[in-house]
């Protein structure tokens, strides 16, 4: 029996349909991969940028040491801004006293002048699991690493042996 035109529009109708819905599913499954993508390039922007104030701080702490002489010249580093040392990235938006997190960027840099803390807002979020996750960030400080002589957890530079200057994430963080 010879097929009617009305069970051809049907069948068209039924082939439109699924390929519309395939169209549909390789295009969410590109914005997928583009998204977590994405999600690794801010990651290692951010693992750069770590890495490039570490070294920066580290090269100041050896300018300091050759130039001014004795652990006396770096006790002003403690706290201060690790961006002085370095070029900052572009999605460093300078210092600012916010006191909601919420307000920075996602995706940027900032050093809070009130509790002495360059801030990282995550921008994606897949993958970032922190102890700040409402917005999720991380904090990082100028510390002393040093022998605590006296045990009251602060570093006292006529009491305490100090070892190092380094940049400290004060959060436990990590980003897969």
């Amino acid at each position: 029996m010879p097929e009617s035109k009305t069970d051809t529009r049907h069948l068209k109708r039924l082939e439109h349909a699924v390929l519309l819905a395939v169209i549909l599913l390789l295009i969410a499954a590109a914005g997928y991969r583009v998204g977590g993508v994405m999600g690794d390039a801010e990651r290692i922007a951010f693992e750069v940028s770590v890495n490039n104030l570490r070294a920066a701080v580290g090269l100041e702490v050896a300018r300091r040491l050759s130039h001014e002489g004795g652990f006396d010249s770096l006790t002003d580093m403690m706290g201060a801004n690790p961006m002085a040392y370095a070029a900052p990235p572009h999605n460093y938006l300078g210092e600012t006293s916010l006191e909601d997190p919420n307000l920075l960027q996602p995706g940027s840099w900032s050093y809070h002048s009130l509790d002495r803390v360059l801030i990282y807002r995550v921008g994606r979020e897949s993958g970032f699991k922190g102890d700040l996750m409402y917005p999720p960030r991380v904090r990082f400080r100028i510390e002393p690493r040093y022998d605590d002589n006296d045990g009251d957890g602060r570093y006292d530079p006529h009491i305490d042996l100090l070892r190092a200057i380094r940049l400290k994430a004060l959060d436990d963080y990590s980003w897969r």
